[in-house]
């Protein structure tokens, strides 16, 4: 782990693979959520995507700037120490999405993206889905207030 006496190779080192596993973490993020939809969509999931991977990069700062802050008037080696959990924190969160990532990508998830995407497109041709269809209305309709 990352101490006060960490040789600033190593840091780099650390950092550097932290910033590799995330920039080839992104592209199959994206790309799942809009393969699955049709060509009319493809911009609405994308904007979804960026919009979710904004909001969870600014709730991981804020995240890990409480639980290192919280150690500044602790002095010595409690900075360090705090950031270890944070480390920890964003591994567990890295499992997590390999775990989201393989469970996306298995023939339930390939079945669900299919069901979805037809139901876009029918939407998109101007069909309303089976589900979404209201019955017919019966009967006269009443007067309208003026208004």
């Amino acid at each position: 782990m990352l101490e006060p006496a960490t040789p600033m190779l190593v840091v780099l080192a650390i950092y550097l693979l932290f910033g590799l596993f995330l920039g080839t973490g992104n592209p199959p993020i994206t790309n799942t959520a809009v393969s699955g939809m049709p060509r009319s969509m493809a911009g609405v999931a994308t904007s979804l995507i960026s919009a979710a991977r904004q909001t969870g990069t600014t709730l991981g700062v804020g995240v890990s700037g409480a639980i290192v802050g919280s150690t500044v008037t602790g002095g010595g080696t409690a900075f360090t120490d705090a950031e270890q959990g944070v480390w920890w924190l964003a591994f567990v969160l890295g499992v997590a999405i390999l775990a989201l990532g393989l469970l996306s990508t298995g023939q339930w998830a390939k079945g669900t993206a299919a069901r979805a995407a037809e139901l876009f497109e029918e939407v998109d041709r101007g069909a309303a889905p089976e589900a979404a269809t209201a019955p017919p209305v019966t009967g006269t309709p009443g007067p309208h207030p003026a208004g």
